[in-house]
């Protein structure tokens, strides 16, 4: 819900501070409104690292099913699931879609298709792959302050 939205619909002043708690004490005694809204400045390249390392440390947890799926879909799905793990975080902007889910499916997709097209993989493994795509988006979802952000600001 956009803050526009929710003034209209409560009749209140709605203000939107900073992401982090650490900005707080600046937002409290200078009231800066857009200056603690940037997006780039909230979320840089550190947070994002931060997110792509939280990412990858849930995937095994996440991915444990896997562990009975035959041996090609296994490796194709991990293969794809940690690099969708660090390019979702590392380039939300550059990827198509407003959430993570629709993010990394497209990208599943994709990458079982190439991996059929050049016959490096089979048809089960790109499957593997695209089951796998959702999840990766769900995880890094999950993880991400960018996403609800890019919620509030569209």
């Amino acid at each position: 819900m956009s803050v526009e939205r929710l003034a209209a619909l409560t009749g209140w002043e709605v203000e939107v501070g900073p992401l982090e708690a650490r900005d707080l004490p600046t937002f409290m005694t200078s009231g800066l409104g857009p200056e603690m809204r940037s997006l780039a400045r909230l979320f840089g390249r550190r947070e994002r690292v931060r997110v792509a390392a939280l990412t990858l440390v849930q995937l095994p947890l996440f991915l444990l099913p896997l562990r009975w799926a035959p041996r090609d879909v296994r490796r194709s799905a991990w293969t794809f699931a940690c690099l969708a793990g660090c390019l979702l975080p590392l380039a939300p902007d550059r990827l198509p879609g407003r959430t993570g889910i629709p993010k990394a499916t497209p990208s599943g997709l994709g990458a079982g298709l190439i991996g059929v097209a050049t016959r490096r993989i089979g048809v089960r493994a790109a499957a593997g792959m695209l089951v796998t795509a959702p999840l990766v988006g769900w995880i890094y979802q999950s993880s991400s302050p960018v996403i609800f952000w890019k919620r509030i600001w569209r």
